[in-house]
């Protein structure tokens, strides 16, 4: 084995450490506790990141395969192919072939692949590339501002590289595992070999907002120093595919930071299972924490994955009309909970619809039927006025002079 001893080898390892002897047991869920225990073994071996992506040191987080069976780069399975072919013709067709190709990148980590008129495809760089492309459109205009972007689980790095590429003067925060901050420090090094990249170390005394004035391009943090940002900070937060594997409680920092953090008009690109089990527990994208300042842009069935919901929503900086707890509500599954809050929930409508609420906003039956007591009596007195003689008797009945 190769001792590390320059970047990024030796930053990746030194953070490895530090980031471990902190580790709160929380952030680590029944899901990511898959580590091997010699993992800074192999973080420390220098031999092993060419094939980083197929090797097995990814496999957590990417298609990789196990360290003892690293498979052939380039794909032999036909039917695996043809899968893969489909996948890259769909994309194409849905947000054109030039957007694809200058945004692929499958050399760094040699990940197993096909190859389509000279370009190394696989399936992971295909979905971060239409994830990026959802994000471009939304950011639209915005290329040369200095956008701070966290990337929560931010697998390998991909994404964030893509996001960089498209916006050059971002800074892009990756909070994530320790384990998983060595990987994309060593993917962001090799892919973009002249940016700054700061990590767990460079924090210090100082604090993680300190950071954000040090013209780091990358800032690859362990997720729970994400508190530390000061508020109104952030301009774009993603979340794709791993906030379904945290357990609840972490989620709900994530949120309240979230909340914090996130300017007003910022946005909030969050893709998860509709349900999973992986953390140990149930987690439904349906009940993330969000409070009632969000305005819902895109909620919809996810690109190449329908058993994944898409959803990007920006932050306002007063409660929405309609609380976007109310769309979320009708995702699936529904279970037997579900339907006892949605018959509760008919329930006091029933009962507003039978007392009433505010008179000219949700009158209720009584409220109704007071309204139209009033109007049929204003219709007879009009009736009796202009009938002379029902007038006088009304007028002697109720001793009025004529």
């Amino acid at each position: 084995m190769t001792s590390p001893t320059t970047f990024p080898h030796a930053r990746m390892l030194a953070d490895l450490e530090a980031a471990t002897a902190q580790y709160p047991n929380e952030h680590k869920s029944r899901h990511w506790d898959r580590f091997p225990e010699d993992y800074q073994r192999l973080i420390a071996d220098t031999a092993v990141w060419k094939e980083f992506r197929r090797n097995g040191l990814t496999a957590a987080f990417d298609s990789s395969a196990l360290l003892t069976e690293t498979p052939p780069a380039l794909i032999q399975n036909l039917k695996i192919v043809a899968r893969y072919r489909e996948t890259y013709d769909d994309l194409c067709g849905l947000i054109g072939s030039g957007f694809v190709r200058r945004h692929s990148e499958n050399e760094i980590g040699e990940p197993e692949h096909i190859a389509v008129d000279g370009l190394k495809v696989t399936i992971t760089d295909l979905r971060l590339i239409y994830n990026a492309w959802r994000l471009y459109a939304c950011l639209s205009g915005r290329q040369n501002d200095r956008l701070v972007i966290a990337d929560i689980g931010g697998d390998y790095g991909g994404l964030s590289a893509k996001l960089k590429r498209l916006y050059p003067n971002a800074t892009v925060i990756l909070f994530d595992l320790p384990e998983v901050n060595a990987v994309q420090t060593y993917y962001l090094s090799q892919v973009d070999p002249d940016g700054r990249i700061g990590g767990f170390h460079d924090i210090g005394d100082r604090g993680l907002g300190a950071l954000l004035d040090d013209g780091f391009d990358y800032l690859v943090l362990p997720g729970w120093t994400m508190h530390q940002l000061p508020p109104h900070t952030l301009d774009l937060v993603i979340n794709t595919r791993s906030m379904m594997e945290m357990r609840a409680l972490v989620i709900a920092e994530y949120f309240r930071t979230i909340h914090l953090a996130l300017r007003p008009g910022g946005f909030f690109y969050c893709v998860n299972r509709y349900t999973n089990k992986a953390a140990g527990e149930r987690i439904r994208i349906k009940d993330f924490p969000f409070d009632d300042k969000w305005r819902a842009l895109i909620s919809e069935p996810c690109w190449n994955q329908p058993w994944i919901h898409e959803l990007i929503v920006q932050r306002l900086d007063k409660p929405a009309n309609i609380p976007l707890r109310s769309l979320l509500i009708g995702l699936p599954p529904t279970t037997v909970s579900d339907i006892g809050r949605e018959l509760r929930g008919v329930v006091g409508r029933l009962i507003t619809l039978i007392i009433g609420d505010h008179p000219s906003i949700n009158p209720g039956l009584r409220w109704t039927v007071r309204n139209w007591k009033h109007r049929a009596e204003r219709a007879l007195v009009q009736y009796v006025k202009r009938n002379e003689k029902l007038h006088r008797v009304a007028r002697r009945i109720l001793r009025r002079p004529e």
